[in-house]
Formats: C-alpha cells, sequence, structure tokens
C-alpha cells in the first residue's frame, strides 16, 4: 500500500504472469490520470512482452475501485440471482464464477493465472489479439482475423508439439515457436 495519497498502479513478473495492483487505498482505489497512465503502460508491457503471456488486475485493500462494486458480483459475499430459463447470459459466467473466501481472492487470480501460462504460448497470444480486436472493433472484425491467427498457429513448432503430445499422452512443453 501507498502512504501517498495520490494511488499508484504498480506491476510485478512471476515467471510468464504479471501481475497488476491498483494501489490507492484511502480513495477506494479511485483512479486519477496518473494512475490511468500507468495501467496503461502495464497493459501495454503486457501485450508487448513476447514473455507475458497472462495479466492478474488485482488491487491493495478492501475495494477494487470506487468505480464498480465488484464484491457484489465476485467476492466473497456474492449472490447469485436466478435468470429466467432462456434468457441470455450477459457475461457468459452462470456455470464458470464460484465464490473466493475474504482475502483469498488474489492467490487464486494468480492460480488461474498459472493454468493459463501452462497452455501454448503463441495460443494465448493470438486468443488475446483476437480479444482485443473484438474490444476495438467488433465481432465481425475478431472473426475476421481467424485466417491470419489459424496461419500463424498450425504451422508452428508448439502446434506439432501439442499434437505429438496429445498422441503419446504426455504433458506439452510449449516453446512459443
Amino acid at each position: 500500500m501507498t502512504s501517498s495519497s495520490a494511488g499508484r498502479v504498480t506491476h510485478e513478473r512471476f515467471d510468464h504472469i504479471l501481475k497488476i495492483t491498483i494501489d490507492n487505498v484511502t480513495k477506494k482505489n479511485a483512479f486519477s490520470p496518473e494512475m490511468m497512465a500507468e495501467l496503461s503502460d502495464a497493459f501495454t508491457l503486457l501485450d508487448r512482452d513476447e514473455g507475458l503471456w497472462v495479466g492478474v488486475l488485482c488491487a491493495a485493500g478492501e475495494n477494487f475501485t470506487a468505480g464498480l462494486d465488484m464484491p457484489k458480483f465476485f467476492g466473497p459475499n456474492a449472490a447469485s440471482k436466478p435468470r429466467p430459463e432462456g434468457n441470455i447470459d450477459p457475461f457468459g459466467l452462470a456455470n464458470q464464477c464460484r465464490k473466493v473466501p475474504a482475502g483469498q481472492q488474489i492467490e487464486r487470480a494468480m492460480e488461474l493465472a498459472r493454468i493459463i501460462a501452462s497452455n501454448a504460448p503463441l495460443g494465448i497470444q493470438v486468443t488475446k489479439q483476437a480479444g482485443r480486436k473484438f474490444i476495438e472493433q467488433g465481432e465481425q472484425a475478431a472473426i475476421a482475423v481467424i485466417a491470419d491467427i489459424r496461419g500463424r498457429v498450425l504451422n508452428t513448432a508448439d502446434a506439432a508439439e501439442g499434437i505429438k503430445s496429445f498422441i503419446e499422452r504426455r504433458a506439452a512443453v510449449f516453446q512459443g515457436r
């Protein structure tokens, strides 16, 4: 936690994982312009450093950020609300979320990040690329990059390793090539 009231966004590497921490506890982690710039820097590092495959965004203190009441959705006191049959699950999380006890959220996020980082790095990179394309330009733009993504991934040493390890019934050893 910072002693300054200005707040900070810091980042720390753990192998192929970048842990990004919002730290402005005195203001419930509300963002200042400087913090937005620091967050942008951390996301840019995650995006451009091929050695970073997964990011974990967390916050110091009890509040994620004053801008969004995250504990009501994902915190230890989260309560699921029944969705009428046939209604769309807006985030696709109905069968994916689970409550995490207070104080264990960051460890659980890091555990999930380690699982993601154990997958093929090229697959992770292109998944992030498609996600960014979707966010920036919409669904059709994301669909349009599938052929490029397929070309980038299918003829790689990692793709061959994935198939070989499956046939040999062993864990794959991906190299990012």
